[in-house]
């Protein structure tokens, strides 16, 4: 039996050791069937996602990135960054907490980031990108084609990179097992 999502599902979250909340929405690609395996999804969909959760709230410096992400089944999983002075967790660290709370993060193979103010698709920060190889090392990065960004008349062109293509060189976690360990919890 499959069981289908609403098609928008909202949760707010307070986090107390950052005096402040984000927002989270998981939705149902409807695009997608859940009974069957799907191709790439539709990128415009995904930013789309990213879009419409950064633009659901007023302009603020607490919240200026939302990420989306996909997973194979065809859930998307979103989230915002959450801005403090001490710190705080990128959209793409939120929307995978998003997917891992949804018992999804092993499963995701697509994500995004947009920034507020009509800024469009950024590329995932470095930490962003460690912490993405490091938990999902299967997933793929969409990002504007630099070729064509900024070029006047001409639509952005997006480009799909492995996350492993983002972080040359990058360090691994030699012990697996401790990877691992983590996602059976």
């Amino acid at each position: 039996m499959i069981t289908r999502l609403p098609a928008s599902l909202h949760i707010k979250v307070f986090l107390p050791a950052l005096n402040t909340s984000a927002l989270l929405r998981v939705t149902q690609n409807p695009k997608m069937s859940t009974s069957t395996p799907h191709s790439v999804p539709s990128l415009q969909t995904l930013v789309d996602a990213a879009t419409d959760t950064i633009n659901s709230i007023p302009v603020t410096v607490l919240h200026q990135v939302a990420s989306a992400a996909i997973s194979s089944d065809g859930r998307i999983f979103t989230g915002m960054n959450v801005h403090h002075f001490a710190g705080g967790a990128c959209a793409e660290t939120v929307a995978l907490g998003n997917a891992a709370a949804n018992r999804a993060a092993d499963q995701l193979t697509h994500i995004v980031a947009v920034g507020n103010r009509n800024r469009g698709v950024i590329p995932p920060c470095g930490r962003c990108r460690q912490m993405l190889l490091d938990m999902c090392p299967g997933i793929s990065v969409v990002m504007v084609d630099e070729t064509t960004a900024g070029t006047e008349g001409r639509e952005k062109v997006f480009k799909v990179f492995p996350i492993s293509e983002l972080l040359p060189g990058a360090y691994k976690i030699v012990d697996q097992r401790y990877l691992s360990s983590i996602k059976r919890e």
